[in-house]
Order: C-alpha cells, then sequence, then structure tokens
C-alpha cells in the first residue's frame, strides 16, 4: 500500500472511540487522526467530511410480524434501545419522533453498536445503526431493518489543524478519502 511504502515505520491502530471523545483524544495526542459523526467547534480542529451515512431502524427478528410495516407513530410505542443525549443518532431520533409529537419508551441506554444490536436482537427494544452495518449483519445475528431513515448522518475525518500539513497525516488522510470514495 502507498502507506506502508511512503512510511515503512509507521504503524496504524484501529480503536473505537466515541465521536465525542475524538477530540480530547487528538488534543492529548492519543490518536493522530480520528472519525467523528459530530463536527466540532473548535478552531484547533481540521474537519474532512468523507460522507453521509445512511441509518436505519432495526428490530429483532422475533418482532418481523410486529413492527413490519409500521410507520414511526406506531413504532414510538415499543421500548427502544436508545443512545445518550450526546450521540448525533439519539439527536436524530429525539427530532423525528418531537416532528410527531410522540415520546418513545427508552427501555436502556447505550453507546456501543455492538452492544445495541445484542440488545436488539435479544428482544429489549427497537434501535437506529448505521444502514450498512444492518445490512452486513441481518439475518445471521438476529435483526432486520424496519425502516431506513430519511436522514443521514455526516462522518468526519479529524485532526489536529496545526498537524494538517505533516506528511504522515496528509498520506493517511488521502488514502483513507480514495478507499472511502
Amino acid at each position: 500500500s502507498s502507506l506502508a511504502k511512503d512510511f515503512p515505520g509507521i504503524s496504524l491502530v484501529v480503536k473505537e472511540t466515541m465521536s465525542w471523545d475524538v477530540v480530547a483524544e487528538l488534543s492529548s495526542k492519543n490518536i493522530d487522526l480520528g472519525f467523528s459523526y459530530n463536527l466540532p467547534d473548535d478552531d484547533r480542529i481540521h474537519a474532512q467530511p468523507l460522507g453521509e451515512i445512511d441509518l436505519a431502524i432495526v428490530a429483532s427478528e422475533a418482532w418481523r410480524e410486529r413492527v413490519g410495516g409500521a410507520d414511526l407513530k406506531e413504532l414510538a410505542s415499543f421500548p427502544w434501545v436508545w443512545t445518550s443525549d450526546h450521540c448525533p443518532m439519539s439527536k436524530i431520533l429525539s427530532g423525528l419522533f418531537d416532528e410527531i409529537g410522540e415520546e418513545p419508551v427508552k427501555a436502556v441506554v447505550v453507546d456501543q453498536e455492538s452492544a445495541i444490536l445484542r440488545l436488539v436482537a435479544d428482544e429489549v427494544g427497537l434501535g437506529i445503526m448505521p444502514a450498512l452495518k444492518v445490512d452486513n449483519v441481518a439475518g445471521g445475528d438476529g435483526i432486520f431493518s424496519v425502516m431506513h431513515l430519511e436522514r443521514k448522518l455526516i462522518l468526519y475525518l479529524l485532526s489536529l489543524e496545526r498537524r494538517a500539513d505533516d506528511p504522515m497525516i496528509v498520506t493517511v488522510e488521502n488514502l483513507i478519502k480514495r478507499i472511502w470514495e
């Protein structure tokens, strides 16, 4: 790969970090680049949009007959595996339910996709996840997509502004953008 050829001494470490923690991780030099669904209001951060992420409401396969074909108002009556208030997926769902005057029941609040996946499959409640992830795990993990949402998340690649011209940062950013396309 270009990265290995241009920077033979570089080592990539990929770790799961919540979007709202990426700026702190960058600032403390724990990471060089980070993905985030949040666009930080911080002059120290260089943010590049990578693309839009489609979202889907998901349910346990066992609930297919109960929720298949339901509209958002009907889905509000089911329990939900929710995300914390600072999660952009929570903001999207809250906005959708506010628009129709419904307050869904939040059975549990979690912030990791793997936990949402497991809890939804175990019939704790409905959830929201990136549609591509749902498409990749549906069936085998006991979940299915109830509906795709019209609202999308934007995925950003973040780095420190003062390192924007660092050759290693530029190379990795260019590779990520090329892969993303």
